[in-house]
């Protein structure tokens, strides 16, 4: 988004606005006006008229606009000042006139410059053993009381370099007393506005893009006759035609032609001063003021002495200029309102013995509409340079002496600067943490990578081969395979897989010969595909599994007999009883579940007490005489305890030889009842153990008498199966 600048001229004459539009790299000029006093001050040549009020009665000059008190009528009051500015009427005026432009909104969130008169300005030359502007502006005041019959301390000094060799610099230097500048801002801002640039009138000028070649057109009187040798290299004379060179695209190289030529001058007239401004390759080398103005130079049509005056003065100046540097200007080019008069112009170059021309603005670097409005209205010089100041003064070789206590200071300046101190240590305790969390974040890379490392020489160590990319997401993977595979193991449906196996090695008697080829668990389904050597074979072990409390459901399935070995092929589907079915059988019988484990049928027979009685051993087979124990309840004087019944051998799914018949696996004594076991733990922990031993003992005749029949013949038939 382009910002407005504003360069203001104002005087006796009125008030002149040039405004340009400075965007990223380009300046374009948008608008020039100028407005007349509203109040002129008249200055009597001779008495009033009799009975008229005086001037100054009649038109008493008005307050300032913000409001204030007229520093002239300030001045009267308090004691005088030596220091202080003085206004005068014109003064004034001038501000009254500014106030009321600024009342429409014309410079509402612009920047504006203003200037002083060149006689108001110093300046001097000096030659510095470095090129540091800060080293300079520290030894600047000194520098300048040594040559000047002042002392700094009531001047504001700026400075322009100039040029650079053997490590130090040249810079011009321009000094203005204290008074003329708080005289000029006291003004500016009782008409309500801050002035961003103090500028001085003739210097400013080097802040304008010119052409100080021939016109575009050429003039007879002007041009070389045929045959005649050009100019010479070092004051090229280009055209406008040159403007579509690269170089003159943007605002920083527009001045080629002013910082191609060695030595040119510019000379500035308008109605309160004429000054001289000497540029060698753009930049100012030479100021000299004059307050002869245009109406002291020209009058009744014609130059006056003055004017012959002023041209003998600045012959001098620039006589003396050549002798000091070695080379001076071949022309002049003139700007302000003197321009106008062409006579003016004509007795300067008689009395400078050069040629004396309008300057022409580059209309590639400021666009036809600024050259147009120059060259119809040329007093708008000053403010056109001033819009351009504003808008490029880094790269405008024109000084500012809004310096030190005069400094520029707008409204977001005052509210940011106390938020100096706090944001710089805000922004330093930013910066620190992010240097610190960077590091932590190095440094837990770091950790990272030797982690990996030492997780792939141990995955490496452990399992050998190649690594995978992520050995822990390998190791994790293979960790819930096997967890998996053992919670499949460990239990199904509730139901351990081991009492799963003990009661299908249990179904299977001694003299039955079975092959298991496929054995299966899925959930709460058990499948077993297997060879048997006749149907009476699968009815045994259907019947016994029936009763099973562990199976639900018992289905054999296609039993077809193999004709290859002359068996009989099966499929055992059996669906196992989940863990709350079993519960809720439990709790109709009155007992827990699982407490009494399913009998084989060679289990021993229970006797007249409903304690099984010991299985009849093999005759070949002695067994040790289990001891007695004495003072258990629920036992008879001199009976014993009976050895538990003999746990079946898990099944074997490898066609293996069935032991011979008449042997009968080693029976283990049994154990103390003394040691600590669920049943004696039952019996110490409830005081009812005796009713409950009872109640089980009925339970278990009733199942007996259910399975074997009557207790007469129970005995004999366990242990014929047994054997």
């Amino acid at each position: 988004m382009p910002i407005d600048h504003i360069g203001i001229e104002w005087g006796p004459f009125g008030v002149r606005l040039a405004r340009v539009e400075a965007s990223l790299g380009s300046v374009e000029f948008a608008s020039y006006e100028a407005h007349s006093l509203k109040a002129p001050v008249e200055v009597p040549a001779s008495p009033p008229p009799e009975g008229a009020a005086p001037a100054a009665e009649a038109a008493p000059p008005p307050p300032p606009a913000n409001g204030g008190t007229p520093p002239a009528a300030a001045a009267e009051e308090l004691p005088p000042d030596p220091n202080a500015p003085v206004f005068t009427p014109e003064d004034m005026t001038r501000q009254a006139t500014l106030a009321e432009i600024v009342r429409t909104g014309a410079f509402q969130g612009r920047f504006s410059a203003i200037a002083l008169p060149s006689p108001a300005v110093t300046t001097r030359i000096f030659q510095f053993p470095f090129t540091s502007k800060k080293k300079i502006d520290l030894v600047l005041e000194p520098e300048f009381e040594g040559v000047t019959p002042f002392e700094a301390q009531g001047f504001i000094l700026d400075h322009v370099p100039l040029d650079q060799a053997d490590g130090g610099a040249r810079h011009l230097a321009f000094g203005c007393e204290r008074k003329h500048i708080a005289h000029e801002l006291t003004l500016a801002r009782g008409a309500g506005i801050e002035p961003r640039i103090l500028g001085v009138a003739g210097a400013t000028l080097a802040a304008l893009p010119l052409f100080v070649g021939e016109p575009p057109a050429p003039v007879p009187s002007e041009t070389p006759a045929e045959g005649e040798a050009p100019p010479p290299a070092e004051s090229p004379a280009p055209s406008s035609g040159a403007a579509t060179e690269p170089v003159r695209k943007k605002y920083t190289a527009s001045r080629f032609n002013l910082e191609a030529a060695p030595c040119a001058a510019l000379l500035y007239i308008s109605e309160a001063e004429a000054s001289l401004l000497v540029l060698r390759h753009g930049k100012p080398w030479l100021l000299h003021g004059s307050g002869a103005g245009l109406p002291v130079l020209w009058g009744q049509g014609t130059p006056t002495l003055r004017a012959r005056v002023l041209g003998k003065e600045l012959r001098r100046v620039l006589t003396g200029f050549e002798s000091n540097f070695g080379e001076g200007p071949s022309e002049i080019w003139a700007l302000g309102a003197g321009v106008a008069e062409a006579g003016l112009l004509s007795a300067l170059q008689e009395e400078l013995g050069l040629p004396v021309k309008p300057a022409r603005l580059d209309p590639a670097a400021v666009g036809e509409k600024a050259v147009a409005v120059l060259e119809k209205h040329p007093e708008a010089a000053l403010a056109i340079a001033l819009a351009f100041q504003s808008a490029r003064e880094k790269y405008v070789p024109a000084p500012n002496l809004r310096r030190k206590d005069f400094a520029f200071r707008n409204q977001w300046r005052d509210i940011l600067e106390p938020l100096a101190l706090p944001g710089a240590i805000l922004a330093a305790v930013l910066v620190f943490f992010l240097i610190n969390t960077l590091l932590a974040f190095g440094n837990y890379r770091r950790q990272l990578d030797i982690t990996r490392a030492q997780l792939r020489q141990l995955y490496q160590d452990a399992k050998g081969g190649e690594p995978p990319a992520d050995p822990v997401a390998a190791l994790r993977q293979e960790l819930e395979e096997k967890r998996q595979r053992l919670d499949v193991f460990q239990t199904i449906s509730g139901v351990s897989i081991l009492n799963i196996l003990a009661e299908l090695s249990k179904s299977i008697e001694k003299d039955v010969t079975l092959d298991f080829e496929n054995f299966r668990i899925d959930s709460d389904r058990v499948t077993v595909n297997g060879r048997t050597e006749n149907y009476e074979s699968i009815d045994k072990i259907k019947g016994y599994l029936q009763k099973s409390p562990l199976f639900k459901e018992v289905d054999f399935r296609d039993t077809n007999p193999d004709p290859s070995n002359q068996k009989i092929k099966f499929i055992l589907a059996l669906t196992l009883t989940t863990a709350a079915e079993q519960e809720e059988a439990a709790g109709e019988t009155g007992e827990p579940a699982g407490d009494t484990p399913p009998e084989s049928e060679g289990a021993p027979p229970p006797d007249a007490s409903g304690i099984p009685t010991e299985a009849a051993p093999a005759a070949d087979l002695q067994l040790p005489e289990p001891p007695p124990v004495e003072g258990e309840p629920g036992l008879l004087p001199g009976e014993q305890v009976p050895p538990p019944a003999p746990t079946a051998p898990p099944v074997n799914t490898s066609p293996e030889p069935t032991p011979p018949p008449g042997t009968a696996p080693p029976i283990e004594p049994p154990p103390n009842l003394e040691q600590p076991g669920r049943l004696g733990e039952q019996r110490r922990r409830r005081p009812d153990a005796e009713e409950r031993i009872k109640k089980r003992k009925e339970r278990m005749r009733e199942r007996l008498k259910k399975r074997y029949g009557d207790d007469g013949n129970a005995g004999e038939s366990g242990a014929g199966g047994g054997q």
